[in-house]
């Protein structure tokens, strides 16, 4: 029996220093995304900044149609844009997630993804709220598939694309999500969940990192409207490609633009 080195056990004694749900998450779930539990100041920004769109009315005029993606935070519907009619996407909250701290996440990605535009991040046409007073996001319609349905399929791949290499393929996407977070740190922000399934792979070979809801900023733009790496100090992202610094330990370094960097080194690897 291999007998645990330093190393493990301090990993192990931190993991049982964490409530019970966050262990369980890492320890059984560690492809999925964990949340921050404390964001009662991002709550109640959120919560005024939906009272003011509930005052202005005069909504945008949606047909909502087949759902066409499904998360741990969100839906997506197809819809049509009415006034423009054209095909738009339409992120709004589950069911399970409908509450202030969900609406405080996807109003947090509204904001992050609108203030990115890039060609490999998802344009944001609209913000609006729904009968619930949730916040309703609308973007662009991608047809296309995750990254992490693709990665390791050498013949969709071919099939889909013409490309003969698989691993020349997957570092071509990887550099172009690498463009989006180039620019992402450039504007001050910082993903904190970059894995394949959070990346878009149009039919046509478009890129696009989607899913910025866990993001902070690096500085203050005085809106209050991000939340400062300085202040994120709790456990958050994905288990299995985390920094160290994402752990949630308070005597580590910060989060800063080379925690997106170890993701990505961790995504190479699993390439």
């Amino acid at each position: 029996m291999t007998q645990s080195g330093p190393v493990e056990k301090e990993v192990q004694a931190w993991l049982d220093t964490i409530d019970a749900s966050g262990a369980q998450t890492i320890q059984t779930m560690p492809a999925a995304t964990i949340v921050p539990s404390n964001r009662e100041l991002s709550t109640q920004r959120a919560a005024a900044f939906l009272a003011q769109l509930a005052e202005r009315g005069r909504p945008v005029e949606l047909r909502t149609g087949k759902v066409i993606g499904e998360g741990g935070m969100g839906i997506v519907r197809e819809a049509e844009q009415v006034a423009l009619g054209r095909i738009v996407a339409i992120k709004t909250l589950k069911a399970g997630r409908a509450d202030p701290r969900g609406a405080s996440d996807l109003l947090r990605e509204a904001w992050v993804t609108g203030a990115l535009e890039h060609p490999n991040i998802v344009p944001v046409h609209h913000l609006e709220i729904d009968e619930a007073l949730l916040p309703l996001l609308i973007l662009k319609r991608i047809d296309g598939v995750e990254w992490s349905a693709l990665c390791n399929d050498a013949a969709e791949v071919q099939r889909r694309f013409g490309a003969t290499d698989l691993l020349a393929w997957n570092l071509g996407i990887l550099n172009q999500a690498l463009n989006a977070l180039r620019f992402a740190h450039a504007r001050g922000v910082i993903h904190r969940d970059l894995k394949p399934s959070n990346v878009m792979i149009g039919n046509f070979g478009e890129v696009y990192l989607l899913d910025w809801g866990i993001a902070v900023a690096t500085r203050d733009d005085g809106t209050q409207r991000f939340p400062l790496a300085s202040e994120a100090t709790e456990l958050a992202g994905t288990p299995n490609y985390m920094a160290p610094e994402m752990l949630g330990r308070g005597d580590g370094p910060g989060l800063s633009e080379r925690t997106d960097i170890y993701l990505a080194g961790a995504v190479l690897y699993e390439l």
